[in-house]
């Protein structure tokens, strides 16, 4: 198998493997709200905090972890040209007359 083919196939591993992962943060995002709660509830200790609140903080923490796995498996071409800004710095500041 030529050599261009794997590195294809890692690439597309990585973009699914990426995929998943920010999947699961919004997930994780929609199970950290406590709307499966109803008022009637019993309030149950965990850790020293409410359920709904320690749901919700391990659930922020996993999004922490996930997002720093995607970020890792983010290909980043440091060679591409820098997006062009609203003026370009050879024109210099504005002028107050066009503000």
């Amino acid at each position: 198998m030529p050599e261009e083919n794997v590195d294809q196939d890692r690439q597309a591993t990585r973009r699914r493997r990426r995929r998943l992962l920010l999947v699961a943060i919004g997930f994780l995002y929609l199970l950290s709200v406590p709307w499966y709660r109803s008022p009637s509830d019993a309030l149950n200790i965990l850790w020293g905090l409410p359920d709904w609140v320690t749901v919700a903080v391990v659930c922020y923490a996993l999004v922490a972890v996930f997002n720093s796995l995607a970020w890792r498996l983010t290909d980043i071409d440091d060679g591409d040209a820098l997006p062009l800004t609203l003026s370009d710095p050879a024109d210099g500041p504005p002028d107050e007359e066009s503000l």
